[in-house]
């Protein structure tokens, strides 16, 4: 039984991540019709497969795993011209395709012919003509459709014609080097019968080429919009948001980089069915609270620019997630309003100046369960355990802490619960506050990437904690060799980071460690199971 064999049978996902495995010189090999033939008798479960440089026979022998229904396609140079094996995937479903030179027409053909066929995604493809967009059609159950870093040879109203033919699309999706104007938006409008969710995002540095006010008024025609997601859109003023109370079952409302102020939020305050808002804005106001007052179904909301004011938030009782990310107001009023939200389990607060008493009443929320604070360089010493003694939390990022201090994971070691923990950057902590973390019996998820000062001490200490799955080292040049054996005999563990640690040698990791176990061994000190 060969090591791809072994790899397969014990991985225990549905899905399965061939990506590394394709890059090897007798991946063919491997990967051969015996090899399929054994994964459907004893791995019949499996539904995703990732793989990349796969021969047409190859995709034809995938017809016998019986529950094969995504499939993602890398590098498959052989395949662009050749796609006729795919018709034998009669269960396929879902099919991305991802840098490859270009698309030979007939490939919609051929999905057309699988009758559970309903989504498509096209990345880095270098060449791609409109014309060959004209057998699309054919894919009349077509659900979704992404298209992302495509290399048109003619960039026309063509494109957005044939793709306005697919009469039962759902989702599309337009990412980079998909510049939509206005004009062409009006193009996809035969799609307003189903079409639920629109997905616009342009390329940062072309914010000339972006919709307009008369853009979002063709978008407020698809009334049975649920989701709608654009950034990079600084022609938008509040005519063009005032279209969008046109659309009463959005329910998703993303914005990104665009112009946004009090008079905006006061415009986007009446789409009262709101589940999820969250802006990036520009030139946004300090205190928006006030002006979503009745946005009350919200469940997820993010405002990523400085806030100077909670003032108001109570009253969106129904809130799960709070991202309030680059808050500069050294002293953020009325927290005390978040213990009004009884149902909130998620919040980010990075890059903001969170200081003590506000650390206080976040560890003090009862339900909460992720935290996010990173880049919140305010955070220091020592919390007093009675505020975090009775905390749910499961996981916890203090990523780039730059002056939290032992003192501080001292107290943390106090949250029992805790499953993930992740302290990349914060170059204070020392073998003292590893030691402290051995309390942790639950954790599972530990990075420690890039603090600097850590000893073969903090080693130790981790192999003292046996639930680990995953450790991140990276950059951790003071670690030796010394307890790193016992600590890859951890019963659990799943995946180790070593890259940047220099003191740890490849002659040392190919002499003890199990090299079928470790399929994704690299001689840059990454090892996953």
């Amino acid at each position: 039984m060969n090591e791809l064999v072994e790899y397969i049978l014990e991985n225990k996902s549905k899905t399965l991540d061939l990506l590394d495995w394709s890059f090897r010189n007798n991946f063919i090999e491997m990967f051969n019709l015996d090899t399929i033939l054994l994964m459907a008798k004893l791995r019949p479960d499996i539904e995703k497969i990732s793989i990349a440089y796969i021969y047409p026979e190859m995709l034809r022998n995938l017809q016998h795993l019986p529950n094969l229904k995504e499939l993602h396609l890398e590098e498959c140079v052989v395949i662009q011209e050749d796609w006729q094996e795919i018709v034998y995937l009669k269960k396929l479903e879902s099919l991305s395709i991802c840098r490859i030179e270009y698309i030979d027409k007939e490939l919609f053909f051929y999905l057309s012919t699988l009758p559970n066929f309903l989504s498509l995604s096209i990345d880095e493809c270098d060449y791609l003509s409109p014309k060959d967009l004209q057998n699309i059609y054919l894919i009349e159950d077509l659900n979704l459709l992404k298209l992302n870093n495509i290399r048109w040879s003619e960039y026309s109203f063509e494109i957005f014609e044939n793709i306005a033919k697919i009469k039962n699309l759902n989702e599309l999706i337009f990412l980079k080097k998909m510049s939509i104007t206005d004009e062409f938006l009006v193009a996809l409008l035969p799609l307003k019968k189903n079409l639920k969710k629109l997905s616009i995002l342009f390329d940062e540095y072309d914010s000339d080429i972006c919709i307009s006010d008369q853009g979002i008024k063709t978008i407020s025609e698809f009334k049975l919009l649920c989701f709608l997601q654009i950034n990079n859109c600084q022609k938008i003023t509040k005519s063009g948001y005032s279209f969008l109370i046109n659309l009463p079952y959005l329910k998703t409302l993303k914005i990104k980089n665009c112009q946004v102020n009090d008079e905006i939020l006061n415009l986007l305050n009446k789409l009262e069915n709101l589940v999820e808002l969250k802006i990036t804005g520009l030139h946004a106001t300090t205190k928006p609270f006030s002006f979503i007052s009745k946005l009350t179904n919200l469940q997820t909301l993010a405002f990523n620019f400085s806030i100077s004011s909670l003032q108001g938030i109570g009253v969106l009782s129904k809130l799960q997630a709070l991202e309030l990310n680059g808050c500069k107001e050294s002293n953020i009023l009325n927290f005390n309003e978040l213990l009004s939200l009884k149902h909130l389990k998620y919040v980010d607060f990075s890059y903001s100046l969170v200081d003590s008493n506000a650390l206080s009443f976040l560890l003090n929320l009862p339900n909460l369960e992720t935290l996010f604070l990173e880049n919140c360089n305010n955070i220091t010493g020592e919390i007093h355990s009675s505020l975090i003694i009775q905390s749910n939390f499961k996981n916890i990022s203090f990523k780039s802490c730059i002056n939290m201090n032992d003192k501080f994971l001292e107290s943390l070691s106090h949250i029992l619960s805790l499953e993930k923990l992740n302290l990349s950057g914060c170059v204070k902590i020392s073998d003292e506050g590893i030691h402290y973390l051995t309390k942790l019996k639950n954790l599972t998820h530990l990075s420690l990437k890039n603090c600097i000062y850590l000893t073969y001490n903090t080693l130790k200490f981790l192999t003292l904690i046996p639930s680990l799955r995953t450790i991140n080292l990276e950059n951790c040049n003071n670690l030796s060799e010394e307890y790193l054996k016992q600590l890859l005999l951890l019963p659990n563990l799943k995946e180790i980071n070593l890259r940047g640690c220099d003191k740890i040698s490849d002659n040392f990791l190919i002499k003890n460690i199990n090299l079928v176990e470790w399929h994704k061994y690299s001689y840059k000190h990454f090892l996953k199971k």
